[in-house]
C-alpha cells in the first residue's frame, strides 16, 4: 500500500535555501507550540484567573465587615442654652471622636449565597472556555498541518511526473535525430512538460502559503523552514458508530452552566423582595469636649438676696442650706460608648413590582432552557454529520487506493509496451496522466480523512 506521507528528503535542500534554520516539527509539537503562543488562550486563562479573584472577593461577604473611624473637631463655641439667668456653651476646640463599627449580615434573602454560587459558575465557565478554545486551536492546527503535508506531497508528485516527462523527452529527442519519430510527438511531450511546470510553480506557492500560515499559528519566524517527519493517520475503528456521551464536550458544559446561572438569577430576583436581617456592633471614644455655663449678674444679685434670707432664717432658728452662685463653671466631657444593634428590613410596598419581575426572570430561565435543549439537539446532529464524514472518507480512501494501484500498474504496462512500440505516444501520455490524477486523488482523500478524524474528536469532546 502506498503511503501518503513519504519522506521529504527532496525538499530539505530546497527549504534550506529559503531559510537558515530548519525546524523538524511533528503534529504534537505543533499543537503544543500553538497552545503555548496563542493569544486567545492567554486571554481565556486571564479571564479564568479574574473569575477566581471575583469568587474570593465575593466570599468575604460571608464574614463581618469592620470599619474604623477617627475625627478631630475644631469649631467655635456652640450655644446649648440661653435665657435670662444662665447661658450654656459647648466648646470643641480640639475635640476628638474615634471608634469602630462591625457589620454582620445574618440573612439577605439568599442574595449573598446565590451571588457566591454565580461566581463559582463564572469560574467554571471560564475554565470551559479555555478548553473550548484549545480544542478549536488544535483542530485548526491539524487542518493547517495536514494541508501543508498534502501540498508537499503534491509538489513531490509533480516533480516525479516532471522527471518522467524529462526522461521521455530525452528518448524522443534521440528518436527524432535518427528519424524514428516525428517532431510532432516531441512537441506534444514538451507541451505536457510545460503544463506540469506551471502546476509545479503554483504548488510551490501553495507550500509557501501553508508554511507561513503554520508559522503564524505556532509562533515561529516567517523565514523558518519546516520539514515535518513522516506520520501515519490514526487507525480507524468502529467506535465511531457507537453512542457518544457529549457531557464532557466544552460547549455542552457551557450550556449547562448557562442554565444553572439563569436559575440562580431567578433566586437573586426573589431575594430582592425578601426581608434582610443584620447585626451591627460598635465602640466609640470621645473627649476634649467642654460645657461652659455663665451665670447672669442679675441672677447673682438674686442669689445674694437669698443668702441674706438664709442668715435671717438662722437668727429665727430656721435651717436653710447655704447658696453659692459662681459667675462661671466649666465641665469637661470624656467618655466611651458601646453599641449593639439588630436591624430588620422588610419591603412592604414592592411586592407587586417583585411579582412581575420574578415572573419575568422565570420566563427568561424557561427561554434559556429551550435554547439549551435546541443547541444540544444541534450538537447531536453535528456529531452524526462528523461520523458520516469519517465513514465516507474511509470509503473514499479505499476507492482512491484501488484506483491508484490500478493506475500505477497500468502505467507500468503502458511504458513497457511503448518501449517495444506496441502502443502510441498518446496512450503512454494518457496512462501517465491517469496515474498522476489517481495519486493526487489519493493524497486528497487521505488528508481529508485526517481532518475529518480531528473534527470528529472535537465535536465529541475528545480533543484535548
Amino acid at each position: 500500500m502506498k503511503k501518503i506521507f513519504v519522506s521529504f528528503v527532496v525538499f530539505v535542500c530546497g527549504l534550506n535555501l529559503m531559510a537558515q534554520d530548519t525546524v523538524f516539527l511533528s503534529l504534537q509539537e505543533c499543537r503544543e507550540r500553538a497552545l503555548m503562543f496563542n493569544q486567545d488562550i492567554t486571554k481565556q486563562k486571564n479571564a479564568s484567573k479574574q473569575m477566581e479573584l471575583t469568587r474570593k472577593a465575593t466570599l468575604t461577604n460571608f464574614f463581618p465587615q469592620v470599619e474604623g473611624t477617627a475625627m478631630g473637631i475644631y469649631m467655635g463655641d456652640m450655644h446649648m442654652m440661653d435665657n435670662a439667668f444662665m447661658s450654656v456653651d459647648m466648646v470643641m476646640k480640639g475635640a476628638y471622636m474615634a471608634g469602630f463599627m462591625l457589620t454582620q449580615p445574618i440573612y439577605a434573602g439568599g442574595k449573598i449565597v446565590n451571588g457566591y454560587r454565580l461566581t463559582k459558575i463564572g469560574k467554571e465557565v471560564a475554565q470551559e472556555q479555555v478548553r473550548k478554545t484549545k480544542s478549536e486551536i488544535i483542530a485548526q492546527i491539524d487542518n493547517t498541518y495536514w494541508t501543508f503535508v498534502a501540498t508537499l506531497n503534491k509538489e513531490q508528485l509533480l516533480q516525479e511526473y516532471a522527471n518522467q516527462l524529462d526522461t521521455l523527452i530525452e528518448q524522443l529527442t534521440a528518436s527524432v535525430e535518427v528519424g524514428m519519430t516525428t517532431e510532432y510527438d516531441l512537441m506534444r511531450v514538451r507541451v505536457s512538460r510545460s503544463n506540469i511546470e506551471y502546476q509545479h510553480n503554483r504548488t510551490k506557492n501553495g507550500v509557501q502559503m501553508c508554511r507561513l500560515s503554520l508559522c503564524q499559528q505556532i509562533g515561529l519566524l516567517e523565514d523558518t523552514a519546516f520539514i515535518m517527519p513522516e506520520s501515519q493517520m490514526p487507525p480507524y475503528n468502529d467506535d465511531y458508530k457507537q453512542q457518544v456521551d457529549l457531557s464532557n464536550r466544552p460547549e455542552m458544559r457551557l450550556l449547562d452552566y448557562q442554565l444553572r446561572a439563569q436559575q440562580l438569577q431567578v433566586k437573586m430576583t426573589v431575594g430582592d423582595y425578601l426581608p434582610t436581617i443584620g447585626l451591627m456592633a460598635g465602640y466609640t471614644w470621645y473627649g476634649n469636649m467642654n460645657l461652659k455655663a455663665n451665670i447672669d449678674p442679675d441672677m447673682n444679685q438674686y442669689g445674694q438676696t437669698l443668702q441674706q434670707l438664709s442668715v435671717a432664717s438662722e437668727q429665727l432658728g430656721i435651717q436653710m442650706p447655704p447658696l453659692n452662685f459662681p459667675h462661671q463653671t466649666t465641665n469637661e466631657m470624656e467618655d466611651k460608648m458601646p453599641m449593639v444593634m439588630l436591624s430588620l428590613s422588610v419591603p412592604l410596598t414592592k411586592w407587586s413590582e417583585g411579582a412581575f419581575k420574578i415572573k419575568k426572570a422565570k420566563l427568561e430561565a424557561q427561554n434559556t432552557q429551550l435554547e439549551v435543549q435546541k443547541n444540544k439537539e444541534l450538537m447531536q446532529l453535528e456529531v452524526q454529520q462528523a461520523r458520516c464524514n469519517v465513514d465516507d472518507s474511509k470509503k473514499l480512501v479505499s476507492s482512491a487506493q484501488i484506483a491508484l494501484e490500478m493506475a500505477t500498474e497500468n502505467l507500468r504496462i503502458m511504458r513497457d509496451k511503448y518501449d517495444v512500440k506496441m502502443i502510441s505516444l498518446s496512450d503512454l501520455l494518457d496512462a501517465q496522466n491517469q496515474w498522476h490524477q489517481a495519486e493526487s486523488d489519493y493524497i486528497e482523500a487521505r488528508t481529508q480523512q485526517l481532518i475529518y478524524h480531528t473534527e470528529y474528536l472535537r465535536v465529541t469532546g475528545q480533543l484535548e
